[in-house]
């Protein structure tokens, strides 16, 4: 009886730890990812404009 209690505890838990090291991870991500969106929107250089060809 006492191994039926204890296969029953075993199977009801979720690992969070792993979870919060990945939330982390993406936060890191996405907070680099956004400084680099900046710093590229601050180029300052003029595409050229179009040409007619005949």
């Amino acid at each position: 009886m006492a191994q039926l209690k204890k296969r029953a505890d075993e199977q009801g838990g979720v690992p969070i730890a792993p979870m919060i090291d990945v939330v982390f991870l993406l936060l890191i991500y996405f907070m680099v990812a956004s400084t680099l969106e900046q710093q590229e929107a601050d180029l300052s250089f003029q595409l050229p404009g179009t040409v007619e060809q005949t």
